[in-house]
């Protein structure tokens, strides 16, 4: 003598297969298992961007969130985009105020964001121009302007230490004036 069973067969959203759910499940059930519930959700929705009036496409599960087609509108309809200057190559990029608020500075790509967060300080002085060169710093003499070629630009030690390869030490200057803080200052 078996207890009766309480539930009730409904079918799957997905595959329409009937499966027994208990009382307590009647009404949130949807499918049968979690890969029917999957497959469900990867359904595309069209969707009118509530800023541009563009239509969009959105998997489903994403119904009650998807209101904008792009970040771009998104940022206009919150609190607006601002263009700021990427930190390391200057490109003008869109991001949203919420960027400046946490002090991130802003990159374009993946590229960008790499060459910002690698090490502050090369090691060698010899590692030093290939350094300064990669982030775009080797372009003009810092003294006296100099930019017509500046593969003969040269990275000079303002305290004379080559170890010492902190920003503050660093400078980047022509042949000439770099002669002239050697020899004739020295002199």
């Amino acid at each position: 003598m078996g207890r009766k069973l309480k539930g009730k067969m409904l079918p799957c959203q997905q595959c329409s297969k009937l499966v027994y759910v208990i009382p307590a499940r009647f009404e949130t059930f949807k499918w049968c298992s979690r890969s029917c519930g999957a497959i469900a959700q990867l359904v595309q929705v069209k969707t009118i961007c509530k800023t541009c009036g563009k239509p969009f496409t959105h998997v489903c599960a994403r119904s009650n969130t998807a209101k904008y087609c792009s970040r771009t509108c998104y940022y206009k309809a919150k609190t607006g985009s601002i263009e700021l200057p990427c930190a390391v190559c200057g490109k003008l990029i869109l991001r949203s105020p919420s960027h400046i608020k946490s002090g991130m500075r802003p990159c374009c790509g993946i590229k960008c964001r790499g060459l910002l967060f690698r090490k502050k300080n090369p090691k060698t002085s010899a590692s030093t121009r290939v350094f300064k060169k990669r982030r775009g710093e080797i372009k003009a003499c810092n003294r006296c302007g100099y930019n017509e070629h500046p593969e003969i630009l040269v990275i000079h030690h303002k305290s004379r230490n080559r170890s010492n390869n902190t920003a503050r030490n660093l400078e980047i200057l022509c042949p000439n004036c770099h002669a002239i803080d050697h020899y004739v200052k020295r002199g």
